[in-house]
């Protein structure tokens, strides 16, 4: 199971986040992107039933374009961490993620994804 990743390039939370995440294994693969044309445009060519999507929202109107593209794909893998303003964060339920994190909860989001993987692994009888 491939993890994706989209942030902003000079998102601070990206960085710690991507750090976080390469400690769980090296084992999955950890695809950035930075803008969000090419994030949507890898996410419409692939199925996001074999990867966890991580997407960092700092900008309101990017909640649209996020919301076009996961209510016609499976978000039951989107992971959403975005700010802690209330309009943020009634944007980011309605793309019903399967986890929702500020830019403070990293360990948990790790937690999260350390999970999914595990299952993942349990469900396709593959070995840690």
């Amino acid at each position: 199971m491939e993890l994706i990743l989209y942030a902003l390039p000079d998102s601070t939370t990206a960085q710690l986040l991507e750090e976080t995440l390469r400690e769980i294994s090296p084992r999955p693969v950890l695809n950035r992107f930075y803008t969000l044309q090419r994030f949507i445009q890898y996410i419409i060519e692939h199925r996001t039933d074999r990867h966890i999507v991580i997407a960092t929202i700092e900008r309101l109107k990017d909640f649209i374009a996020l919301h076009s593209l996961f209510s016609s794909n499976d978000a039951s893998h989107l992971i959403l961490i975005c700010e802690d303003s209330e309009e943020m964060i009634a944007l980011a339920h309605e793309l019903r993620p399967r986890f929702l994190a500020h830019g403070s909860e990293l360990n948990k989001v790790k937690a999260v994804v350390e999970r999914m993987l595990q299952s993942h692994q349990l469900t396709n009888g593959e070995s840690a």
